[in-house]
């Protein structure tokens, strides 16, 4: 697992989704399960999370751990595909 550094922004929207994804399950939820969650249905980013994200994928292109992340994506768009 890595960590990733977010803007004290970004950090904000995020522990606010995961609330409410506390709220609606019931149970107790982590932020990778709010990026899972955002990652599996399709939603309208908030400008700030948007740029954030897209700064991290453009910083991630020049490491290694792009093919990675790009794997992650397909697998996640070719599972909801076949749905």
């Amino acid at each position: 697992m890595r960590t990733l550094r977010v803007s004290n922004r970004v950090y904000r929207q995020l522990t606010r989704l995961l609330g409410k994804l506390i709220t609606q399950s019931g149970i107790m939820k982590t932020f990778n399960d709010v990026v899972e969650d955002l990652v599996s249905r399709r939603v309208l980013l908030p400008p700030e999370i948007h740029e954030e994200l897209q700064r991290l994928i453009l910083q991630a292109k020049s490491t290694e751990e792009f093919e990675q992340v790009l794997d992650t994506f397909k697998n996640g768009i070719l599972e909801r595909i076949r749905r």
